[in-house]
């Protein structure tokens, strides 16, 4: 049988819905970063703007405090100092100056006089203090110098004062421009939320009716009715080649059973014993053939997702194949062991499985660390323990997040206990949710065989006694589970 090499396939499919809905939460994004980092700019460029000022006032009281120590000590260094601050106060005037407008920048100009009137009466001082000039006149001056400074100080103030009433003004602004744009970010948020839906109907109908038109003619095949119609869908992706695979069986095996038919009815002129040849022949024919239609059931799903592995390592798909084998491992796995005893390795294998779909689907998204302690990875447990709480832990606690997400994964030799730790940096849990989880756990049934995480701590809980697991979780935060096993356990485990 010759099969069409497919033209679209699902992963191409999947890419195209997934890059749609991630291009416009993108787009939400970056229109959101935009806003605030433009504010945080501006304040945070508004904030070093009033600082400045403020260290002119400190700068101002500095000199004065220079020139009074000069004047009572007559130490030279003092001189020294106050030069050097005054042309810091000289750097930080003309770098107020350079962003004011209006009246502030007259008003810095103003300072900027008062400045100039300080040094040349602080240099008069000098000279008349090396004059040796009679220390009232001195200490006159002195307080001029005093007033002078005041002056200074009030007017950087009153610059101070605007500068922050700026601030404020543009704070309460900024948040007048968010409300107005709340409504938006939620009329698109429940666009892309729509979107997500129609696209998550459409394809999941796209993939369920063939499979539905197939497992409706597989159950006839298995019941033994082989008048089944081949199933007439056309697609141009990997289920066509299911499709195809399977009108290609039942033709076959409608071919055969025309063919023992019309053998029959040829040898039926035949001498008895050919007759009954015949009819041993075609019993056991058909015993083989019912047996083989015992095995289509069971086993077609499995190498139909072998055909479909297959065929993407003959397209170069490697990585589709790869995730074929992967989910076909955990699928054997869930069926055989749901109901039968494990081993920490089997469990770890089926983890790492899973734990590779989930790599291909966020990418760098999410980190996956694993700390196994080989010594204890043969220790019996009950099947599916550990898959149901990372899955767990992947959708309800890292998917949510917009930042790279975290999930740990260890298991340690504690001597007489097995230590198990699953610990994401999700969004968390508020002891409300907590709550609730704790109390369905002594309401879990087996009757569903999706495996939660309320089945999974009620089964260790009657294996291993109620402190057997524990799970702590802080909002916004993360979550993290503990498993604690003995390893003196004398009850068998299941």
């Amino acid at each position: 049988m010759k099969r069409n090499k497919p033209n679209n396939t699902l992963r191409k499919k999947l890419i195209k819905y997934f890059l749609v809905i991630i291009f416009s939460l993108v787009l939400i994004s970056a229109y959101i970063s935009f806003n605030f980092k433009s504010f945080y700019t501006s304040v945070y460029s508004m904030l070093n703007r009033a600082v400045d000022t403020y260290q002119i006032i400190m700068e101002v009281g500095v000199l004065y405090q220079k020139i009074e120590n000069y004047v009572q000590s007559g130490d030279d260094s003092y001189l020294t100092e106050y030069k050097n601050n005054m042309q810091n106060l000289h750097m930080n005037l003309d770098q107020l100056k350079q962003g004011s407008t209006g009246d502030e920048y007259y008003k810095v100009t103003e300072i900027e006089n008062m400045v100039e009137s300080f040094d040349e009466r602080v240099n008069q001082i000098v000279i008349d203090y090396k004059n040796k000039v009679q220390p009232v006149f001195i200490y006159e001056s002195l307080t001029e110098i005093s007033r002078l400074r005041s002056y200074i100080e009030d007017d950087v103030k009153g610059i101070l004062l605007s500068q922050l009433s700026s601030i404020m003004t543009y704070y309460r602004n900024f948040l007048d421009y968010i409300a107005n744009r709340e409504n938006l970010v939620y009329i698109l948020n429940a666009l892309i939320i729509t979107l997500c839906l129609l696209l998550a109907i459409r394809f999941s109908r796209y993939i369920s009716h063939p499979i539905h038109q197939l497992a409706s003619r597989l159950q006839r095949v298995a019941g033994g009715d082989l008048k089944v119609e081949t199933i007439d869908i056309k697609t141009d992706d990997e289920i066509n080649t299911v499709i195809e695979s399977f009108n290609y069986m039942i033709t076959k095996i409608k071919e055969l059973i025309e063919e023992i038919n019309t053998k029959a009815d040829v040898e039926k002129k035949l001498h008895e014993q050919q007759i009954k040849n015949l009819e041993m022949s075609t019993l056991l024919n058909q015993s083989e053939l019912k047996f083989l239609q015992s095995q289509i059931n069971p086993h077609f799903l499995f190498n139909t997702m072998n055909s479909i592995s297959a065929l993407a390592l003959m397209e170069g798909a490697e990585e589709t194949k790869r995730m074929i084998e992967n989910l076909s491992s955990i699928l054997k796995y869930n069926l055989k062991r749901n109901n039968e005893k494990s081993t920490l390795r089997d469990e770890l294998k089926i983890v790492e499985s899973y734990l590779y779909i989930q790599q291909a689907r966020f990418g760098s998204r999410i980190k996956f660390v694993l700390d196994i302690d080989e010594s204890v990875m043969d220790y019996p447990v009950p099947g599916m323990i550990l898959q149901p709480l990372v899955e767990n832990a992947i959708i309800h606690g890292l998917e949510p997040m917009e930042e790279e997400g975290l999930l740990e994964l260890s298991i340690k030799d504690m001597r007489t206990k097995v230590l198990i730790r699953i610990r994401d940096n999700g969004v968390g849990m508020s002891e409300e949710r907590l709550a609730v989880i704790r109390e369905n756990m002594n309401k879990c049934t087996e009757a569903n065989t999706n495996i939660g995480i309320s089945n999974v701590m009620r089964r260790l809980e009657l294996m291993y006694g109620r402190n057997a697991a524990e799970i702590r979780s802080v909002l916004g935060q993360g979550t993290e589970v503990c498993i604690m096993l003995p390893k003196n356990l004398k009850r068998e485990v299941l």
